[in-house]
């Protein structure tokens, strides 16, 4: 109704947790209802039961409970428990839009992590995606972290990839737009080698270089459970750092489904529209209802995004343009940069119109890369093999 009377309405932000246990029926299980969660009706059904908030935004006649057509509204949630948990989460999103330290170079960083094992299943899925990205969005410089590419371990806990979480937990640190898992992994971490525990994402503090966390893997972010506090659910509730939101699984998902849909986050994530940034909730929505399948199969509907809807992907304001390399034509200047060479660069600030900004004033940093380079997978155990990338 509301949406028939208002077309602008366009967002739906649920501030609060959820559980599945809203009649409080179950004694050992905390009361904690703020705001409802739909739950399918296969409830001791591992994969066929789940929470999903799309149910809100599925309003076309005839759609909801059978969770099916496209989401006509974005909607997110803040999985919030108390006022002090609700105010850390909210000024990390004011801190996101108006902080004066949030500027720099993480703006333009997005990591790929993938998974080992499985025929090599997820590492090629994620250099797809990477690749897809990279030829849409060539000015976004990616961080890949493949875990077969690093020295696996032997400890008393099993294997572990101790040099790949140390590479994840500083680029996390140091800050990234995005960070894309693809993978095996559940509530406590991602990964069996637990690449990321939860005691590494209480330890991120990137607060003024906030990451979109994007997550293809099993039940990382379930949020109808009291009695147990998921790794998405910490991710988005620290608050010395972590996510400032997160497209996330909240049960048990399926690989070949996940980065179909992955793939579509990425189609949109650095697209502007008016020069400004899509929000999370817009992306969510475009790569959901941008697959017929996505909007019939239950696998996109276990997805899904723990921030504010509305929020804006922080994108750079500005662009910069070099218009001179020593004094030369930058479009025509050929010369190789050699080692211990002075370089003068000549540029301009303009905005995404490309309109000279002739009042800028502000501080240029800048990055010089060298060729790309290739690397390849170790094929740590007998269901991975060596892999270029």
């Amino acid at each position: 109704m509301v949406l028939d009377r208002y077309p602008d309405f366009r967002y739906l932000l649920l501030l609060g947790d959820g559980s599945y246990d809203y009649k409080k029926l179950m004694p050992s299980v905390p009361y904690q209802n703020y705001i409802p969660v739909y739950e399918t009706d296969e409830s001791l059904n591992p994969i066929n039961a789940f929470p999903t908030d799309d149910y809100y935004a599925l309003l076309s006649n005839n759609e909801g409970a059978n969770l099916k057509g496209a989401l006509d509204v974005r909607v997110g949630r803040l999985t919030v428990s108390t006022a002090e948990e609700a105010d850390q989460v909210v000024d990390k999103i004011i801190r996101y839009d108006v902080s004066s330290e949030r500027f720099g170079e993480w703006k333009l960083k997005t990591g790929f992590c993938a998974d080992d094992e499985d025929g090599n299943l997820h590492i090629n899925d994620a250099d797809t995606i990477a690749k897809e990205a990279f030829e849409k969005d060539p000015l976004i410089n990616q961080q890949k972290v493949y875990l077969d590419a690093y020295r696996q371990e032997n400890t008393p806990g099993g294997e572990r990839y101790n040099e790949a979480t140390s590479a994840i937990n500083q680029q996390m640190d140091q800050g990234q737009l995005a960070w894309c898992y693809l993978g095996h992994g559940g509530p406590k971490g991602l990964a069996q080698e637990r690449v990321v525990k939860l005691s590494d994402i209480q330890g991120w503090s990137n607060e003024d270089r906030l990451t979109l966390l994007i997550t293809a893997t099993c039940s990382f972010s379930g949020y109808d459970d009291p009695s147990v506090s998921s790794g998405g659910e910490l991710a988005l509730l620290n608050a010395k750092g972590g996510a400032i939101g997160l497209l996330t699984t909240t049960r048990p998902v399926y690989a070949d489904k996940n980065k179909r849909l992955t793939s579509n986050v990425f189609k949109n994530l650095y697209a502007r529209e008016n020069g400004k940034a899509l929000s999370f909730g817009e992306i969510i929505l475009r790569a959901k209802n941008g697959t017929s399948l996505d909007t019939l199969e239950d696998n996109t509907r276990k997805f899904t995004l723990l921030g504010d809807p509305s929020q804006l992907l922080a994108l750079p304001e500005h662009d910069v343009v070099i218009t001179t390399i020593n004094d030369k034509d930058a479009a025509l200047y050929a010369d190789t940069v050699g080692a211990l060479d002075k370089i003068k660069l000549g540029g301009e600030i303009r905005d995404y119109t490309g309109a000279l900004l002739s009042g800028f004033s502000g501080e240029v940093f800048v990055t010089l890369f060298d060729k790309a380079t290739e690397l390849k997978t170790l094929g740590n155990d007998e269901d991975s093999y060596e892999k270029k990338f």
